[in-house]
């Protein structure tokens, strides 16, 4: 069965296994219990580093970019020393927030330091986030106020984020350092996650960091609590039309939401569970609709502090549903381009989609074309690869590239006497027209 044409099939052809059980419309699959967790796994895997790290010695965008901006962070001072933090108190009301900030800082250095760890192969960074992890292990002692919940999802996934990426790559790994943080993790922020969230952007953020723990931990049992609760925030937070409904408020608390849900379903299809298609892919309808709001208020003269555009992951929902999926997502496009790419972490938990997942499924690592000669579908599995046509009553060829789901409309770029021409990503239906010949070759 492809997991393109079902939106319910599980993803993860490197593996060559099922995991995960199909259940009736409109159900998830659920990690099945004798089943192994890819590690590192959140939003991104092992070769996946590879891949960004090949990327940026290359020069390609957006990665390139990304990296140079996320080097030049404060975050990544090699000097960076742990604030120690004993208690976190978040008030919420205009109370003041007692050592939220500080660790919120902390748990950004802990988590771009492994990733600089990775990409440069300096051990000085990899050293710098155990001194965090260790330092928070030994003194986080409490967390409270009337906005603790937020504080736990918000800054609880970040720092898993760079403990799963460390754990996995940096070789001189201390296990006493995991073994005294999850110590005070799982009592101050697990319990707090496994608990009841409020159904609006803090539950968003708390089910992303819970999934981001499950995933750490082994934990079959809380994956699939996370995946349960997945259909709720989606359903909370979205109308059946995709609306986010956090817009009526503002946008700020509306891309929040968003972003996590879009963080949270990466979390999923890394270990192969598609939530993203959920309801007809509702979340991407949610994504254009919140794309379109923000540039709308852009445009005008006057702007509210609540309006800003975030980074809150425009860059993974776009990479998914447009370089995956093959959908056009425009009014994302539009948003990327003009005022996210590169980011950065927005805030608290969301950004680094430029580095991480920028245009990352460009040119697809599966292409699937559908054959207008009547000859049914034809499916390429090499990687890079450009694709060409010659058409009816022409004597040019067209190229194309990208992953086109089955049934779509082919995706091609204008083509030129002389050769494919000069390949620009975009949608062009060639439907009725007979494709005479289909013939593809590696670009290397």
């Amino acid at each position: 069965m492809n997991s393109e044409n079902d939106p319910h099939a599980t993803r993860n052809p490197r593996f060559g296994i099922m995991w995960f059980a199909m259940f009736v419309a409109y159900q998830f699959s659920m990690l099945d219990a004798t089943a192994q967790f890819v590690h590192p796994g959140h939003h991104v895997t092992k070769e996946d580093l590879g891949e960004i790290k090949r990327r940026i010695q290359a020069g390609i965008e957006p990665q390139k970019s990304a990296y140079v901006r996320m080097m030049n962070e404060p975050f990544l001072s090699k000097s960076w020393t742990p604030s120690n933090v004993p208690r976190i108190e978040r008030g919420g009301g205009g109370k003041p927030n007692i050592g939220h900030p500080l660790a919120s800082k902390d748990a950004k250095a802990a988590y771009t330091q492994a990733i600089a760890y990775f990409l440069t192969g300096d051990p000085d960074y990899a050293k710098n986030s155990m001194r965090i992890y260790k330092a928070y292990g030994e003194n986080l002692k409490e967390i409270s106020g009337w906005d603790s919940r937020l504080s736990i999802g918000w800054v609880g996934g970040v720092f898993i984020y760079g403990l799963e990426i460390l754990k996995y790559t940096y070789p001189d790994f201390d296990p006493a350092v995991e073994t005294t943080f999850m110590t005070m993790f799982d009592k101050l922020y697990t319990t707090v996650l496994l608990g009841p969230y409020p159904t609006n952007n803090w539950g968003c953020a708390g089910n992303e960091s819970l999934t981001a723990t499950a995933i750490f931990k082994n934990d079959t049992a809380m994956f699939n609590k996370a995946i349960d609760n997945y259909k709720g925030y989606l359903n909370s937070n979205t109308a059946s039309s995709g609306f986010p409904l956090a817009i009526r408020r503002d946008l700020e608390h509306a891309q929040e939401a968003v972003g996590s849900l879009v963080q949270n379903a990466e979390l999923f299809w890394t270990q192969g569970v598609d939530v993203y298609s959920l309801d007809d892919n509702r979340l991407a309808k949610g994504v254009e609709i919140l794309a379109d709001s923000v540039l709308a208020r852009l445009a005008r003269k006057t702007k509210d502090s609540h309006d800003t555009p975030r980074a809150s992951a425009w860059e993974m929902a776009y990479n998914h549903f447009h370089h995956r999926k093959g959908m056009a997502m425009p009014k994302t496009k539009a948003l990327i381009l003009a005022h996210i790419r590169p980011d950065f972490l927005d805030g608290e938990k969301w950004g680094l989609g430029s580095l991480l997942r920028g245009d990352f499924d460009d040119a697809g690592k599966t292409v699937l074309l559908a054959d207008f000669s009547a000859r049914g579908p034809r499916q390429f599995a090499s990687q890079p690869k450009i694709v060409l046509f010659r058409l009816q009553g022409s004597n040019r060829d067209t190229d194309i590239t990208g992953n086109n789901p089955l049934g779509a409309s082919i995706l091609v770029s204008p083509g030129s006497s002389a050769g494919p021409g000069t390949f620009e990503r975009g949608y062009y239906s060639l439907s009725g027209q007979r494709v005479l010949k289909i013939y593809s070759r590696n670009l290397d």
